[in-house]
């Protein structure tokens, strides 16, 4: 099965596959908003010319900043926390769990405040995020 083959490297305690897909969900949640923030990805459209901004560009509200930067930190958390190479950070199994639940409930929360617009963006990684933990969860009680 392909839980039992997971391997796990001898400076982690989450295995590979539950690390990488945390680390692609936490890029994920630091990319997608770093794009809606500085690219030119909405479009406006009056008859025949269209026009796109960034988020920036548009003048966005408040709310929408805070969720975008909240976004992206807590994506930056999961990153930080699932990386082998940060010898300043001493990260343990209950520390990483609790940084991706919030990363998952962050997105939860950009998704719903978002609604069926910007809100759509936070779905890859969220999914990533909660599938790292279900993996990791699926794990422990195949373990025990």
């Amino acid at each position: 099965m392909l839980l039992n083959n997971l391997d796990t490297d001898r400076h982690s305690d989450f295995p590979r596959l539950i690390r990488l897909l945390a680390l692609t969900g936490g890029l994920i949640q630091i990319v997608a908003p770093l794009a809606m923030l500085l690219l030119p990805v909405f479009a406006s459209c009056l008859g025949d010319t269209c026009s796109r901004q960034s988020y920036i560009q548009m003048g966005g509200s408040p709310l929408g900043y805070v969720i975008l930067l909240g976004t992206i930190l807590l994506g930056l958390a999961v990153v930080m926390t699932n990386l082998n190479s940060t010898p300043f950070l001493n990260v343990d199994k209950r520390l990483k769990r609790r940084v991706l639940w919030a990363a998952v409930f962050g997105s939860l929360i950009a998704f719903i405040v978002g609604a069926w617009s910007i809100g759509l963006a936070f779905v890859p990684g969220g999914f990533m995020l909660f599938t790292a933990l279900y993996f990791d969860s699926r794990k422990a009680k195949l373990a025990s």
